[in-house]
């Protein structure tokens, strides 16, 4: 747990000095809070978090989180039990999502 704690101090003060501020707060603990969810189900690869590109809100993947696993049936187990979930006043849905676009961000 210290780890987590260190690494998650470390990233908010580096995002404070690029800036970021709030904004970088609320992410990094979305991000906490899904990784200690979706952890449940296997070992999480990575989350990425699509963020809005050039001040639009209306870019692709912008409110939705990408989990990638280490096993399709990690991930399997994870899209079965989270699916129609509440999380932070939404509803998750959940679908598979072709590991290349993932590589590369595109949502």
């Amino acid at each position: 747990m210290i780890m987590k704690v260190r690494e998650t101090w470390k990233k908010r003060q580096r995002h404070k000095a690029q800036g970021y501020g709030r904004l970088a707060d609320a992410l990094i603990e979305i991000c906490d809070d899904v990784r200690d969810e979706c952890s449940k189900y296997g070992q999480i690869v990575a989350i990425k978090v699509p963020r809005p590109v050039g001040g639009s809100r209306q870019s692709a993947g912008v409110g939705k989180i990408f989990v990638k696993y280490d096993t399709p049936e990690s991930a399997t187990k994870a899209l079965k039990a989270l699916a129609g979930r509440k999380f932070a006043d939404r509803t998750v849905v959940t679908t598979y999502f072709p590991e290349e676009n993932f590589e590369v961000g595109a949502w």
